[in-house]
């Protein structure tokens, strides 16, 4: 966001300039099917509303704001890590998907709370832009597998291929854990 505008800069080493081009709205429902070269940046996400651009290459006309929305889905879940969301819900986010990841939290002592995970599901940015639909969700049986405590969560995600490969790290008192997910 520059001057309260979503604006993409983007940087060529091959010419070392700058190149900014302010995003256009998405007021036609751009269907993005089939098109592989699509890059998603996340700017801004909130309780119920997310802000992305997306860019498919230096040639391309203007990039394109999408604001999907998220009204409910499983379990009431809203998107976004700001001041005054649940600390039991993590959001990963990348090439417009979004994996949702639900713990259950336990006090251990005054200075330590542990979380479990319970359930991870993937989102995808509909056709529209509009809205987020539910793709699937890890089965019980793998939550089970990897169910460690865990004070601090973080984690990344990438879409190649057709594959969504999420990878989550976690550190509880000092012990660092790997979690990779291929969907």
């Amino acid at each position: 966001m520059y001057e309260n505008r979503p604006v993409l800069f983007a940087y060529c080493s091959e010419t070392d300039t700058w190149r900014s081009a302010v995003a256009a709205e998405d007021d036609v429902g751009v269907t993005r099917s089939g098109e592989n070269n699509i890059i998603f940046l996340s700017v801004i996400h909130r309780r119920r509303e997310s802000v992305i651009i997306s860019a498919a290459g230096p040639e391309s006309e203007r990039p394109i704001v999408f604001r999907p929305r998220f009204d409910g889905g499983v379990e009431g879940l809203a998107v976004g890590l700001i001041a005054g969301d649940a600390a039991d819900r993590l959001h990963v986010y990348g090439d417009g998907k979004m994996a949702v990841v639900r713990s259950d939290g336990e006090v251990g002592s005054m200075r330590v709370r542990a979380f479990v995970i319970i359930c991870i599901e993937l989102w995808g940015v509909s056709l529209d832009g509009n809205g987020w639909d539910f793709i699937c969700r890890v089965p019980k049986k793998l939550i089970e597998r990897i169910k460690k405590p865990y004070g601090v969560m973080m984690g990344c995600l990438e879409e190649r291929d057709g594959v969504v490969r999420v990878v989550l790290l976690s550190n509880y008192e000092g012990l660092w854990d790997l979690i990779w997910l291929f969907v």
